[in-house]
């Protein structure tokens, strides 16, 4: 059998020096933009693979990201699909990802991080809600020098970066749709109180209603949880009241999966006398019937910005407290109808 390649034939075909293949390799500065297309040119033809081993005593980095999130929750797809879009850019980048879940009710939450950070030797964190909204973790790793990147719509804090979406405004966009169709009694369930994302698709509701003169009675605005039964709950109050709502909004799909569940229970036809949207656009939304009109949040594309920006942020080429964040977008389906 052929022996492997290594990093001298790369360079050889490439014709430039070791230490230029490493940097390209790398995603280090200071290569011509010429001598890294030869160097990745000349690692693919050869089927080249870095010797992570050696790749990490050269550089005195592990090659490792580590992916901190909270035990599984109630709506366990969000995470899931940010990690797929980590994994995805780990792939191009030569990282590997190394998953942790921390309670975040439990005490000393920051000192069980930076243990794993020590134990781990990762060079880096992406951290997801809610553990990312978690304003003394994030000092604790911006005191201790640790690289990370907070999938979070929580408040700036200087030397961490954040990477959120537009909840405020397209929760808005949503409400306002619903007005569009007639509807004036718009209930709203919040989501787990824990996450910065419950607070903006709140204000977004909020401000929709109040520019269009709308006040939702008291007992419309309902606390859920994230979790399909407290969807269920929530839907099974609003849909009890006298002045019961023409329209509900949940915070995410699996609540409004819950609404829908309970309206189904209690004999009200969708979507004829009741509207439901949820927000997340996770499978569960296309499954029900009727499908949910939701908001899709771009997770997967979360996942690979974050893992771009912490690997510049290692290689100190970035150190920004935020960076271009993608949008959502509404997704109109048959949940959502005229009031007649």
């Amino acid at each position: 059998m052929s022996k492997p390649p290594t990093i001298i034939d790369v360079a050889r075909r490439a014709r430039v020096s070791m230490k230029t293949v490493s940097r390209a390799l790398n995603d280090e500065p200071h290569v011509s933009e010429q001598a890294r297309i030869r160097v990745m040119d000349a690692a693919e033809a050869l089927n080249y693979r870095p010797n992570l081993l050696a790749r990490s005593l050269a550089s005195k980095r592990s090659f490792l990201f580590g992916l901190v999130c909270a035990p599984p929750s109630p709506a366990p797809v969000y995470v899931m699909t940010i990690q797929e879009g980590i994994l995805a850019q780990c792939e191009s980048t030569g990282y590997n990802l190394l998953t942790k879940t921390f309670d975040p009710g439990a005490t000393g939450v920051s000192r069980n991080v930076l243990q794993f950070v020590e134990k781990s030797h990762v060079d880096g964190l992406i951290i997801t809600p809610p553990l990312a909204d978690d304003r003394t973790l994030t000092r604790a790793l911006v005191d201790a020098g640790i690289a990370h990147v907070r999938i979070s719509q929580a408040e700036l804090v200087s030397g961490s970066c954040r990477l959120g979406t537009n909840e405020t405004d397209i929760s808005k966009e949503l409400t306002n749709y619903l007005i569009s169709l007639g509807h004036e009694r718009i209930a709203f369930i919040k989501g787990h109180p824990a996450h910065s994302g419950s607070r903006d698709r709140h204000a977004g509701y909020d401000a929709a209603m109040n520019e269009a003169g709308l006040e939702p009675a008291k007992e419309h605005v309902q606390q859920g949880m994230f979790s399909f039964e407290s969807g269920v709950e929530c839907g099974t109050r609003l849909l009890s009241l006298e002045n019961r709502p023409t329209a509900i909004f949940a915070s995410n799909d699996y609540m409004a999966a819950g609404v829908v569940n309970s309206a189904h229970r209690l004999g009200i036809p969708m979507p004829d006398q009741l509207s439901v949207a949820g927000f997340d656009d996770v499978p569960v939304a296309s499954q029900i019937w009727p499908a949910l009109t939701t908001i899709r949040q771009p997770l997967f594309r979360l996942g690979e910005l974050a893992t771009i920006e912490l690997t510049d942020r290692i290689a100190n080429r970035r150190t920004g407290e935020t960076m271009d964040t993608p949008t959502s977008e509404l997704v109109i389906r048959e949940s959502t109808w005229p009031l007649s």
